[in-house]
């Protein structure tokens, strides 16, 4: 997403693009209300990042035109659902999106997480690395003769982020001063921190701003006893390898983490920092009547938690929206409803 944000303040797609702005679906699809011109059917951007390590290029081609008047007709009832009307519903709920993308970094495909709109944590000490956050669910959803946008209140365990050793410590109710309960782990409780690790992603004090990577397990020794191979074939642990670099271990006596990937990876835990983050998998058995209690609200309460995520989704100032010549009605939509009799049932025991 920052990539994205980076290229179109270029000069070069300022210039094709004349100002309007594109959104990103995150995976490969780049939807314009303007076209880039002929000459960019196949565009290149290269820029760099502030810091200057790396040159990135991005490159858009241009696959298809749509016509957003084909959802005027299908609403209508003129048209049947075909795919040009599911592409532009997908160009639409994109839209709505991307802003929010920018500003909110905990989200998943539909709904967005945010802290200051509701938080609680969890009763078991354990699990002091771990929030309980109040989302905004959205789509934009065609009905007879108009379109909706569908909100709802949505639940997010977030990880909270912070140095792994601490959470670690955390999860087994020791303060952090207690490195030798981690250096000492039984089968048993090292079981189960690698259950509870398992999938969140990090980053490493050598490169904070590379892409995360997820965990996958820890090693069974320490960092002074798992050996690997350098580049020049020397056999060394990880320990003396960090000591030969002038960066010596302050807690060679714990284990390393391994990292989810095809070429294998393997980190001393005190350089490991987690990120602020969805939590990768479902919650524990123990943990389920705590979402429980706090994802269920009643109808009125539902409402107004509503209500309330405007000043969040801010439809009204969001540029992208603008750019889509959308706008939103902050008024919920009021219908007319009956309650239907329970049909009898007869049963003959």
């Amino acid at each position: 997403m920052e990539l994205f944000r980076k290229v179109q303040a270029l000069p070069e797609y300022l210039q094709v693009s004349g100002g309007t702005k594109g959104v990103y679906d995150s995976d490969n699809q780049f939807f314009s209300t303007k076209s880039l011109g002929d000459e960019c059917q196949v565009g290149a951007f290269h820029f760099q990042l502030p810091d200057g390590r790396k040159t990135y290029t991005i490159r858009l081609t241009q696959v298809a035109t749509i016509n957003p008047e084909i959802l005027l007709e299908y609403v209508q009832g003129k048209r049947e659902r075909e795919d040009h009307v599911t592409t532009v519903l997908t160009a639409f709920n994109v839209a709505i999106r991307m802003g929010l993308m920018e500003k909110y970094p905990l989200y998943n495909r539909n709904s967005f997480f945010i802290r200051e709109a509701e938080s609680r944590g969890f009763r078991d000490r354990k699990y002091e690395g771990l929030e309980m956050w109040r989302g905004f669910f959205q789509s934009i959803r065609p009905v007879m003769g108009k379109m909706i946008i569908n909100i709802d209140v949505s639940t997010g365990v977030v990880v909270k982020g912070g140095p792994l050793i601490a959470m670690a410590l955390q999860f087994f109710k020791q303060p952090v001063t207690n490195l030798q309960f981690l250096a000492n782990l039984s089968p048993r409780d090292k079981q189960a921190l690698e259950r509870f690790l398992r999938g969140v992603k990090f980053v490493t004090n050598e490169a904070p701003d590379a892409r995360p990577s997820s965990i996958k397990s820890l090693t069974s020794v320490s960092a002074e006893n798992y050996k690997f191979k350098n580049d020049a074939g020397k056999e060394m642990s990880i320990a003396q390898y960090n000591r030969e670099k002038g960066t010596p271990l302050r807690y060679p006596k714990l284990p390393c983490v391994e990292k989810i990937g095809q070429s294998r990876a393997v980190y001393p835990m005190e350089h490991c920092t987690v990120r602020a983050q969805l939590l990768p998998k479902q919650v524990e058995a123990d943990q389920i009547n705590d979402v429980l209690q706090f994802s269920t609200l009643k109808p009125h309460i539902r409402l107004q938690r509503i209500r309330e995520g405007f000043q969040f989704l801010e439809y009204s100032q969001n540029q992208y929206l603008r750019d889509f010549g959308i706008s939103v009605d902050p008024n919920p939509l009021r219908l007319e409803a009956r309650v239907l009799m329970p049909p009898e049932l007869q049963y003959n025991g």
